[in-house]
């Protein structure tokens, strides 16, 4: 394909993506509009300020946060603190009356959440055009977010990781396995569209990151020796292809792939030959590899692979707070 063709398509990929991710914020607003949601954001969270009125006994109504556990555990009618995390308050309203039967008769009673404004903020970083937090009042889903914050930057590799606390939201990402910590890594694939139709919901207190495409190195005979970013999967012959092809210097011999182990460094070699006779030989790049093609009269010698960047995980504690209302 020519580079005209490549970069027609490129074209053509993001215009179909900029008119897909409008149609989404569009119908994502509208949902939100619609009144007041039925699902997570009814339940309680921490943060939550809530009402507590018992019919008939003034007394004992009561008004108060819910703590970073989940619990409540300043009302003084009750003879315990109770976990409400992530209950309706029609739930816990059950719970309290069961309670106070051993002072009051039959006591009716009612739990309202009447401020959601200290729940734990959403945080999006990483490759989008505006790294921010969010405030979740209203559902809302994951491919908004990213509209709302710019889009995908640059140098992203189309994923995303979403890091979830069961204490802190009330949603379960789609894992079997019951725990506190969850962790979920999408795709481009499942940001246009998940199975069914389903988009994916953010939850209070979600960490998620579109992750940066890392970097594969070709040098040594090849037209145009470059750093490439491996978005998608990759193999030899097409990191070759993309760096304009083999010079006639490098039409026979040995290529060389350097590849980071731990703290040692791995060589695989493959034959030119081969790579051209035989696909099955090709071999998939990852990132940080280094594809070294023979040319004749140089000298091959194992380049220095730097080691992975280790970025200090960041909590978003400064990042503008943005509204869903």
């Amino acid at each position: 394909m020519s580079p005209d063709a490549k970069r027609g398509d490129s074209i053509n990929l993001k215009w179909i993506l900029a008119v897909w991710m409008s149609f989404v914020f569009f119908c994502a607003i509208a949902a939100g509009q619609t009144g007041e949601p039925e699902g997570h954001l009814n339940r309680i969270h921490v943060g939550d300020f809530l009402e507590v009125d018992v019919i008939g006994s003034i007394e004992d109504d009561w008004r108060g946060r819910v703590d970073d556990s989940g619990y409540i555990s300043g009302y003084q009618s009750l003879p315990r603190p109770i976990d409400v995390l992530c209950r309706t308050p029609a739930e816990v309203a059950l719970e309290m009356a069961s309670l106070l039967r051993v002072n009051l008769r039959n006591p009716r009673v009612e739990v309202r959440i009447i401020d959601k404004r200290e729940r734990p903020l959403v945080t999006l970083m990483g490759e989008v055009k505006t790294e921010q937090r969010f405030r979740l009042t209203r559902e809302a889903t994951l491919q908004e977010l990213i509209i709302r914050s710019g889009g995908l930057g640059a140098d992203s590799d189309g994923s995303v990781e979403i890091i979830r606390r069961s204490t802190l939201g009330c949603g379960r990402l789609p894992l079997e396995r019951e725990r506190d910590l969850q962790t979920l890594t999408l795709t481009l694939d499942d940001l246009i569209g998940s199975k069914d139709g389903q988009y994916i919901d953010v939850h209070a207190g979600d960490v998620i990151t579109v992750r940066k495409a890392p970097f594969v190195t070709v040098l040594g005979g090849v037209r145009n020796p470059q750093q490439l970013q491996l978005r998608s999967k990759m193999t030899v012959s097409g990191a070759l292809a993309t760096a304009g092809g083999l010079l006639r210097k490098g039409e026979s011999g040995t290529i060389r792939i350097y590849r980071r182990s731990g703290q040692s460094v791995q060589t695989i070699q493959l034959s030119v030959k081969d790579l051209r006779r035989r696909p099955e030989v090709d071999v998939e790049l990852m990132g940080g590899d280094i594809v070294d093609v023979p040319m004749a009269g140089r000298r091959n010698t194992v380049p220095r692979i730097a080691e992975p960047l280790v970025i200090p995980a960041q909590n978003g504690a400064n990042l503008p707070i943005i509204s869903l209302d």
